[in-house]
């Protein structure tokens, strides 16, 4: 099945005062702050704290970061995610809006079915800000699944992942929500920019 990814927002006049440059470098992609990335003292209970996880205070986004609750989408066996939605933020000589958050943020699905993210195609004006899918729980590999391209910004890309085993499977976008400090464009430290970040719930069936 193909990914639908919605293209509802019209243009914003407020990003020709802002620049398209300007713009996609105060939101490009960030790099881990050190050789290996130390989160900030919080294990968002071991996987299973969507609420820690989720809300946690970022940077730019007014709070509750979310607020829309789990979606149920049991019984399907493909469920979209957008990679790089429209959502609120506080970032001041910019947008009200930006496209830097996943939706629905939070799916429960049952065992079995696969997640398809979709990246999605920005409305007219905005300039290429990229993403990526990162899992926050790791093995001895790395995280548990992380969309190979890396950070980047294709519209109508996917990525999918089939959740077999029942539990919680918290992930972030690494610039835009990461749960270790980044350095942005000026070279700045920062953390947790915009909350994006997500999460898919496996029931127990």
């Amino acid at each position: 099945m193909e990914p639908s990814v919605p293209s509802t927002f019209g243009r914003r006049s407020v990003l020709k005062s802002v620049g398209a440059f300007s713009l996609v470098s105060a939101l490009g992609a960030g790099t881990a702050a050190g050789a290996k990335p130390e989160r900030k003292g919080n294990n968002f209970g071991n996987g299973n704290g969507v609420g820690a996880f989720l809300n946690e205070p970022a940077l730019y986004k007014p709070s509750p970061v979310w607020a829309d609750g789990v979606v149920d989408m049991t019984g399907q066996n493909t469920v979209d995610v957008v990679n790089g939605a429209m959502t609120d933020v506080e970032l001041p000589g910019f947008p009200s809006m930006l496209p830097v958050a996943f939706a629905p943020v939070a799916v429960e699905v049952s065992p079995g079915t696969e997640v398809i993210w979709t990246w999605a195609e920005y409305p007219e004006g905005f300039p290429p800000i990229p993403h990526n899918v990162v899992s926050l729980k790791e093995n001895e590999n790395g995280p548990l699944f992380e969309n190979p391209e890396g950070v980047v910004y294709q519209p109508g890309l996917t990525y999918s992942v089939t959740f077999d085993e029942p539990g919680t499977y918290l992930y972030y976008c690494t610039p835009h929500g990461a749960p270790f400090e980044v350095t942005d464009f000026r070279g700045d430290t920062v953390y947790n920019e915009f909350g994006m970040r997500g999460a898919v719930i496996v029931t127990d069936e």
